[in-house]
């Protein structure tokens, strides 16, 4: 974000915009990577349930394996039904 935008991008009115457009972009191009049978990380916030959830089954639905990185990211929130890091 700070290499395309600059350093004061959380002031800009339309900040939310372009951070949407950079999630978006990224996730295609790691998408476009797990296609093609290598491994990605995906390094974001993942706060909302929903996000990891949608997350989590887009990556199922391209065939690709989730490692201990994603599991931390997945169980996050969940360790009283048992969900802890491997």
């Amino acid at each position: 974000m700070i290499k395309i935008f600059g350093n004061k991008i959380t002031s800009d009115k339309n900040f939310e915009e372009y951070d949407k457009n950079v999630i978006e972009l990224s996730r295609n191009i790691a998408f476009k990577i797990l296609e093609s049978g290598a491994d990605v990380i995906i390094d974001e916030g993942f706060w909302a349930k929903s996000e990891r959830d949608g997350l989590k089954k887009k990556v199922s639905e391209l065939g690709a394996k989730t490692n201990s990185l994603l599991c931390r990211v997945f169980c996050r929130g969940n360790e009283e039904k048992g969900c802890y890091p491997k």
